[in-house]
Formats: C-alpha cells, sequence, structure tokens
C-alpha cells in the first residue's frame, strides 16, 4: 500500500475504501486534502483539495456511502464515494 506522507487529521473505512483527510506538511497554509484510496492497493480513488482547515477525527461515512467532514469553523459537508 502506498504511504501516506502528509498529517493524517481522520480516516474511515467503508468497503475496499480507505477514505483520509490530510494536511500537507509544507508551506505557510498548508493544503488540506479529502481522499479516497483502494483498501486492496492503496491506490488513490480520487481526492479533492479542500478549501478550509477539518477538524481532528471530523470524519463520518453514512450507511449509503456519503462522507461527511466536520470542519474547525463549525460547518460541515457532504461528499460522495
Amino acid at each position: 500500500m502506498g504511504a501516506i506522507k502528509d498529517n493524517v487529521l481522520a480516516v474511515a473505512i467503508a468497503g475496499e475504501h480507505v477514505v483520509a483527510v490530510t494536511q500537507s506538511k509544507s508551506g505557510k497554509e498548508p493544503a488540506v486534502f479529502l481522499a479516497s484510496r483502494s483498501k486492496l492497493n492503496g491506490k488513490v480513488s480520487w481526492q479533492v483539495q479542500l478549501d478550509r482547515q477539518a477538524r481532528l477525527d471530523g470524519l463520518a461515512i453514512t450507511r449509503s456511502g456519503e462522507i461527511i467532514v466536520s470542519f474547525q469553523d463549525g460547518s460541515i459537508e457532504l461528499f460522495g464515494l
């Protein structure tokens, strides 16, 4: 499995997917990403850059596969798996 080189803020597993919120380790304003990796081979299935700072452990996956990310400003956002 490919290693995640950024800081992991949250992780959740759903079926064959490992979903993680990560923060880059470089730069004044570190970038924050939501990504899904294959549980079988570690390859990134998809990745999006988030426009604000996610909360530590602020990640959940619903029974129907929707991803909920909570942010430090108190807001939440819903993503599809």
